[in-house]
């Protein structure tokens, strides 16, 4: 990679068709001995990632490109090399890759393949989904359960609207995504929380952006057509950020504190498309609904496994070998007397 290639190469997204990845980049300097002591075990990650449908590897060669490295180092507050930076699939400034974490040799020990692709796997575990005007207006802007029968949950659905040519000129979108991907785990099964580049979906998104970015949220209320929404990050005068975030909940608690309230959590569009719930020897049973004493664990797939997980709100995090998913998935069955 360099300062002329980077752009496209990190723009992935559903703009194209394509599943959003994780990239996982070396910054280096073909004379440093770290760098190339680690040269074999990165080229064994980058095979890890070109088998997977999620994960890509990159590297810069600093002493190629400094400037690029430069503009990393200072987002990193250090000079540092070899260093691996663990970007996540949300990137909302088109001119650099600001949203990243920086692999700490200290704390998680030597860069192997193992552990570069665990700590990968960590940071792609949010819940955040990128979406485009196609989707924003048929899942999001209107009720797509209305046309169901008996349909009493109330669907919330917080988006993030950014300009990705403004973000490039404020620092306030950087310090909005990473809120926002811990915020969309902590709200897994509530809310279910996208984002989506204005810049490439101008029509869907007039009306909803004010500046460079703007979060509003939705309300799906049982099967009716019309879609609540209001801001959580702006009006009333209100500029501190913790008075903001207090109106906000305040808001959506207004509006979804009821007696025998039921939530519908949205599925997520690109893992479905990753992943298939159903498995020889298991019949037409999904995930959650699955009898695994029923069931031979050594035959299903990994992305079945990885479902049956994720169905009870469990994840194997680090997980490479089949045999490491079956082990989480066994131990799951065990502690809760499904075998």
């Amino acid at each position: 990679m360099w300062s002329k290639n980077i752009d496209k190469k990190l723009g992935v997204g559903v703009e194209n068709g394509t599943i959003p990845r994780i990239w996982v980049v070396k910054l280096y300097t073909a004379n440093d001995a770290d760098a190339v002591k680690q040269v074999s075990e990165f080229k064994h990650f980058g095979r890890i990632a070109q088998k997977s449908s999620d994960l890509s590897a990159g590297a810069v060669n600093c002493a190629f490109d400094g400037g690029l490295c430069h503009r990393f180092f200072q987002m990193m507050g250090q000079q540092q090399v070899p260093a691996y930076l663990i970007l996540s699939d949300i990137q909302p400034d088109e001119n650099m890759a600001t949203d990243f974490e920086l692999f700490d040799e200290e704390k998680y020990g030597y860069p192997s393949a193992k552990e570069l692709e665990r700590r990968a796997r960590k940071l792609a575990s949010h819940e955040v989904i990128s979406i485009d005007g196609t989707f924003l207006e048929q899942n999001v802007t209107r009720n797509p359960l209305v046309k169901e029968q008996n349909v009493t949950s109330t669907t919330i659905w917080l988006v993030w609207f950014y300009h990705s040519e403004r973000c490039s000129k404020t620092d306030a979108c950087d310090k909005t995504v990473p809120g926002l991907r811990k915020l969309s785990v902590e709200l897994r099964g509530v809310a279910r929380i996208a984002a989506i580049n204005c810049k490439k979906n101008k029509q869907s998104c007039r009306g909803h952006l004010d500046g460079a970015s703007t979060i509003r949220c939705f309300l799906h209320r049982q099967n009716k057509h019309f879609v609540q929404s209001f801001l959580l990050d702006g009006g009333g005068g209100a500029d501190h950020k913790d008075t903001l975030a207090i109106a906000g909940a305040a808001s959506i608690l207004k509006y979804v504190v009821q007696p025998g309230i039921e939530l519908h959590y949205p599925s997520h569009p690109h893992r479905q498309k990753q992943e298939s719930t159903t498995s020889a020897g298991a019949g037409s049973a999904s995930a959650e609904t699955m009898d695994l004493s029923k069931v031979d664990i050594n035959k299903l797939r990994v992305s079945q496994l990885k479902e049956i997980l994720r169905s009870r709100g469990e994840s194997c995090i680090g997980c490479a070998d089949k045999s490491e998913f079956v082990k989480k998935v066994r131990e799951l069955a065990e502690h809760k007397n499904e075998l």
